[in-house]
Protein backbone atom coordinates (compact mmCIF):
# COMPACT_ATOMS: atom_id res chain seq x y z
CA UNK A 1 0.00 0.00 0.00
CA UNK A 2 1.03 3.57 -1.11
CA UNK A 3 1.49 6.10 1.76
CA UNK A 4 0.31 9.62 0.77
CA UNK A 5 3.17 12.58 1.45
CA UNK A 6 1.07 14.73 4.09
CA UNK A 7 3.74 17.11 3.96
CA UNK A 8 2.01 19.84 1.38
CA UNK A 9 -1.04 19.23 3.34
CA UNK A 10 0.23 20.00 7.12
CA UNK A 11 2.47 22.67 5.40
CA UNK A 12 -0.89 24.46 3.88
CA UNK A 13 -2.53 24.01 7.54
CA UNK A 14 1.00 26.08 9.25
CA UNK A 15 -0.15 28.93 6.77
CA UNK A 16 -3.23 28.65 7.79
CA UNK A 17 -2.69 28.67 11.79
CA UNK A 18 -2.15 32.30 13.64
CA UNK A 19 -0.42 31.56 16.82
CA UNK A 20 -0.78 33.68 19.26
CA UNK A 21 2.05 33.91 21.77
CA UNK A 22 0.67 33.39 25.56
CA UNK A 23 1.54 36.85 27.48
CA UNK A 24 4.47 37.21 29.92
CA UNK A 25 2.09 37.78 32.46
CA UNK A 26 -0.25 35.02 32.01
CA UNK A 27 2.72 32.41 32.26
CA UNK A 28 3.94 34.31 35.48
CA UNK A 29 0.66 33.42 36.97
CA UNK A 30 0.39 30.04 35.62
CA UNK A 31 4.07 29.10 37.01
CA UNK A 32 3.05 30.76 40.57
CA UNK A 33 -0.33 28.89 40.45
CA UNK A 34 1.36 25.50 39.66
CA UNK A 35 4.12 26.54 42.84
CA UNK A 36 1.44 27.07 45.40
CA UNK A 37 -0.11 23.37 44.25
CA UNK A 38 3.00 21.63 44.31
CA UNK A 39 3.66 23.01 47.79
CA UNK A 40 -0.19 22.42 48.88
CA UNK A 41 0.33 18.43 47.22
CA UNK A 42 3.58 18.59 49.62
CA UNK A 43 1.65 19.16 52.70
CA UNK A 44 -0.69 16.47 52.08
CA UNK A 45 0.96 14.22 51.04
CA UNK A 46 3.45 13.75 54.47
CA UNK A 47 0.03 14.48 56.15
CA UNK A 48 -0.91 12.07 59.04
CA UNK A 49 -4.02 11.56 60.11
CA UNK A 50 -5.15 12.70 63.48
CA UNK A 51 -5.01 9.57 65.97
CA UNK A 52 -6.16 11.68 69.50
CA UNK A 53 -6.29 14.81 71.17
CA UNK A 54 -3.03 14.45 72.21
CA UNK A 55 -1.33 14.56 68.66
CA UNK A 56 0.68 17.75 68.34
CA UNK A 57 2.14 16.99 65.44
CA UNK A 58 -1.13 16.19 63.13
CA UNK A 59 -2.30 19.24 64.92
CA UNK A 60 0.65 21.12 63.85
CA UNK A 61 -0.10 19.59 60.04
CA UNK A 62 -3.74 20.96 59.96
CA UNK A 63 -2.41 24.82 61.14
CA UNK A 64 0.43 24.40 58.67
CA UNK A 65 -2.27 23.83 55.86
CA UNK A 66 -4.47 26.14 56.86
CA UNK A 67 -1.77 28.69 56.87
CA UNK A 68 -1.10 27.64 53.40
CA UNK A 69 -4.45 28.09 51.97
CA UNK A 70 -5.19 31.46 53.90
CA UNK A 71 -1.64 32.73 51.86
CA UNK A 72 -2.99 31.56 48.26
CA UNK A 73 -6.20 33.33 49.06
CA UNK A 74 -3.71 36.66 49.96
CA UNK A 75 -1.69 36.08 47.44
CA UNK A 76 -4.60 35.75 44.98
CA UNK A 77 -5.82 39.08 46.66
CA UNK A 78 -2.80 40.72 46.17
CA UNK A 79 -2.41 39.88 42.19
CA UNK A 80 -6.03 41.01 41.72
CA UNK A 81 -5.20 44.30 43.29
CA UNK A 82 -2.09 44.87 41.64
CA UNK A 83 -3.80 43.90 38.27
CA UNK A 84 -6.60 46.65 39.16
CA UNK A 85 -3.86 49.14 40.30
CA UNK A 86 -2.05 48.25 36.68
CA UNK A 87 -4.92 49.12 34.76
CA UNK A 88 -5.85 52.19 36.39
CA UNK A 89 -2.32 53.57 36.11
CA UNK A 90 -2.70 52.75 32.53
CA UNK A 91 -5.68 54.93 32.39
CA UNK A 92 -3.39 58.03 33.68
CA UNK A 93 -0.24 57.14 31.82
CA UNK A 94 -1.28 59.73 29.25
CA UNK A 95 -2.40 62.22 31.70
CA UNK A 96 0.36 61.78 34.37
CA UNK A 97 2.79 64.50 33.63
CA UNK A 98 0.76 66.98 31.35
CA UNK A 99 0.76 70.26 32.52
CA UNK A 100 -2.51 71.93 32.04
CA UNK A 101 -4.67 70.49 28.88
CA UNK A 102 -8.02 71.67 30.50
CA UNK A 103 -7.65 75.61 31.30
CA UNK A 104 -10.79 76.92 31.84
CA UNK A 105 -10.32 80.34 32.33
CA UNK A 106 -7.74 83.14 30.68
CA UNK A 107 -6.42 84.30 33.70
CA UNK A 108 -2.68 86.00 34.36
CA UNK A 109 -0.69 84.16 37.64
CA UNK A 110 -1.75 87.16 40.04
CA UNK A 111 -5.72 85.73 38.70
CA UNK A 112 -4.58 82.53 39.54
CA UNK A 113 -3.78 83.03 42.90
CA UNK A 114 -7.00 84.89 43.38
CA UNK A 115 -9.12 81.85 42.57
CA UNK A 116 -6.33 79.53 44.70
CA UNK A 117 -8.08 81.95 47.57
CA UNK A 118 -11.37 81.73 46.70
CA UNK A 119 -11.05 78.05 46.15
CA UNK A 120 -9.57 77.86 49.36
CA UNK A 121 -12.31 79.46 51.22
CA UNK A 122 -14.87 77.40 49.35
CA UNK A 123 -12.75 73.77 51.06
CA UNK A 124 -11.97 72.53 47.23
CA UNK A 125 -8.61 71.85 48.01
CA UNK A 126 -8.02 69.59 44.77
CA UNK A 127 -8.72 72.70 42.29
CA UNK A 128 -6.76 75.51 44.77
CA UNK A 129 -4.18 73.32 44.76
CA UNK A 130 -3.97 73.30 40.50
CA UNK A 131 -4.72 77.16 40.39
CA UNK A 132 -1.96 77.55 42.49
CA UNK A 133 0.36 75.65 39.97
CA UNK A 134 -1.16 77.12 37.58
CA UNK A 135 -0.18 80.54 38.77
CA UNK A 136 3.22 79.56 38.56
CA UNK A 137 3.51 78.62 34.97
CA UNK A 138 1.94 82.01 33.87
CA UNK A 139 4.41 83.48 36.43
CA UNK A 140 7.14 81.73 34.61
CA UNK A 141 5.72 83.23 31.48
CA UNK A 142 5.55 86.25 32.10
CA UNK A 143 8.75 86.66 33.93
CA UNK A 144 10.41 85.02 30.81
CA UNK A 145 11.57 82.31 32.41
CA UNK A 146 10.13 79.84 30.30
CA UNK A 147 7.34 79.80 27.61
CA UNK A 148 3.74 78.48 28.67
CA UNK A 149 1.97 75.91 26.65
CA UNK A 150 -1.11 74.26 27.66
CA UNK A 151 0.35 70.80 25.80
CA UNK A 152 3.37 70.84 27.33
CA UNK A 153 4.34 68.73 29.90
CA UNK A 154 5.97 68.86 33.56
CA UNK A 155 8.68 67.01 32.38
CA UNK A 156 9.04 69.22 29.75
CA UNK A 157 8.85 72.61 31.71
CA UNK A 158 11.53 71.15 34.64
CA UNK A 159 13.68 70.02 31.94
CA UNK A 160 13.49 73.99 30.44
CA UNK A 161 14.41 74.95 34.14
CA UNK A 162 17.56 73.45 33.89
CA UNK A 163 19.97 77.05 34.24
CA UNK A 164 17.51 77.90 37.28
CA UNK A 165 18.45 75.43 39.46
CA UNK A 166 17.09 77.41 42.26
CA UNK A 167 13.80 77.04 40.64
CA UNK A 168 13.97 73.93 39.10
CA UNK A 169 14.01 71.63 42.69
CA UNK A 170 10.50 73.55 44.09
CA UNK A 171 8.82 73.63 40.72
CA UNK A 172 9.35 69.52 40.29
CA UNK A 173 7.83 68.85 43.89
CA UNK A 174 5.14 71.23 43.44
CA UNK A 175 4.52 69.51 40.02
CA UNK A 176 4.44 65.87 41.11
CA UNK A 177 2.32 67.05 44.42
CA UNK A 178 -0.62 68.45 41.62
CA UNK A 179 0.13 65.73 39.85
CA UNK A 180 -0.61 63.41 42.30
CA UNK A 181 -3.89 65.38 43.68
CA UNK A 182 -5.42 65.42 39.66
CA UNK A 183 -4.69 62.58 38.22
CA UNK A 184 -3.71 60.27 41.13
CA UNK A 185 -7.63 59.76 42.37
CA UNK A 186 -6.09 61.18 45.11
CA UNK A 187 -8.23 63.75 47.34
CA UNK A 188 -6.25 66.94 48.69
CA UNK A 189 -6.65 68.66 52.15
CA UNK A 190 -5.32 71.83 53.78
CA UNK A 191 -2.02 69.91 54.22
CA UNK A 192 -1.44 70.05 50.88
CA UNK A 193 -2.95 73.23 50.21
CA UNK A 194 0.09 74.85 52.53
CA UNK A 195 2.20 73.11 51.00
CA UNK A 196 1.86 74.03 47.49
CA UNK A 197 1.43 77.61 48.64
CA UNK A 198 4.74 77.09 50.33
CA UNK A 199 6.64 75.70 47.15
CA UNK A 200 4.84 78.65 45.18
CA UNK A 201 6.14 81.22 47.22
CA UNK A 202 9.60 79.77 47.13
CA UNK A 203 9.63 79.95 43.50
CA UNK A 204 8.07 83.36 43.01
CA UNK A 205 11.01 84.57 45.11
CA UNK A 206 13.43 83.33 43.06
CA UNK A 207 11.94 84.22 39.64
CA UNK A 208 11.47 87.64 41.23
CA UNK A 209 15.23 88.30 42.31
CA UNK A 210 16.24 88.46 38.92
Amino acid sequence: MSKKDVAPVLEELSKEYNFQETPEFIKTLQHLWSEIMRIINDLLRHFRPIQGPTDTSALSDLLQIGLIIAGCISVGLLIFLAVNRINKAKKLSNAAFKGAEEVEELLDSAGWRRRAEELKERKDWNKACRALYLSILYLLDEKSVLSYTPTRSNYEYWYALASRKEIQASFRALADRVDLIWFGEYTAGDDDYQTCQELSKLIEHETNRK
